[in-house]
């Protein structure tokens, strides 16, 4: 099976048809070193905090609102805090639609500044918006099993209807080899996987078939895989992993028509 793998410099027309006909596309060095290398110690930082702030739960491979560098007050549950914070995405709905300014300058202006808006454009021939309330910054710790996510499909995970989402997923530090990766099916997928029952992952039965054919690239510090809400994926995880990834996904999608849950939630318009 051909892998999709591009580079930076390729047309955005041909990304998107690979997004198109393979359901994903590896696009190498999309984001500038720098910012990746920023963003790893932003991360980081808010992290540490956090850490700190849930002493009683690790944050360890769980979603995290991903702030500004400086000082300022957000408002979580109702409440002021200011401090240069991260916080559990899951906590409070429509935490980023209650402070824009913090997360827009933060992440998605800087990121749609970067070759990924022409290519988007391509994929979604026009416009194009990110969702403030499904994109966020995950870490992911090399023990095995440890809150990995199993393969899945995202549609799989919540009401994202038959509308187009495209997932820019980029790490902020090379993995694959010493730390945990991506490990993807390089194929369309049009329909969702039968699921484990009361979970989202798919079932062990329907997967027998695929694995054989599951792509577990390298990546670079910088690197963007953009994939559908139907593609099939999961951490790639070994024991001989022995360092932390963190890493941003963002979901794009048409305005006005991002996942069915997130209607009613403010976007963040890309310009092409």
């Amino acid at each position: 099976m051909l892998h999709p793998e591009f580079h930076a410099d390729d047309t955005p027309a041909a990304i998107a048809a690979a997004v198109q006909q393979s359901g994903c596309a590896l696009v190498r060095g999309l984001i500038p070193a720098p910012l990746a290398a920023h963003w790893r110690l932003l991360a980081a930082k808010n992290f540490a905090l956090l850490d700190r702030l849930k002493h009683d739960t690790p944050a360890t491979d769980l979603d995290v609102g991903f702030l500004d560098e400086s000082p300022r007050e957000v408002e979580v549950s109702g409440t002021r805090i200011k401090a240069p914070v991260a916080v559990w995405s899951g906590v409070d709905l429509g935490f980023y639609a209650k402070n824009l300014g913090v997360f827009e300058h933060s992440v998605l202006r800087r990121l749609a500044g970067t070759g990924l808006a022409p290519i988007l454009a391509a994929i979604f021939d026009g416009p194009v918006a990110f969702s403030y309330d499904a994109s966020r910054v995950r870490r992911q710790a090399p023990a095995v099993g440890h809150r990995r996510l199993h393969l899945h499909q995202d549609a799989a995970s919540a009401d994202y209807g038959d509308r187009l989402i495209v997932t820019c997923w980029t790490p902020f530090m090379d993995c694959g080899r010493d730390a945990p990766g991506l490990q993807i099916y390089p194929r369309r997928l049009d329909t969702l996987l039968p699921t484990k029952q009361s979970k989202w992952h798919a079932r062990e039965d329907a997967l027998q078939p695929l694995r054989g054919d599951l792509w577990k690239p390298v990546f670079a510090a910088g690197d963007a895989f953009l994939f559908t809400a139907t593609t099939l994926h999961g951490t790639h995880l070994t024991d001989d992993m022995t360092a932390l990834r963190t890493s941003l996904d963002v979901r794009a999608h048409r305005p006005g028509l991002g996942p069915r849950f997130m209607d009613g939630q403010p976007e963040f318009p890309v310009a092409d």
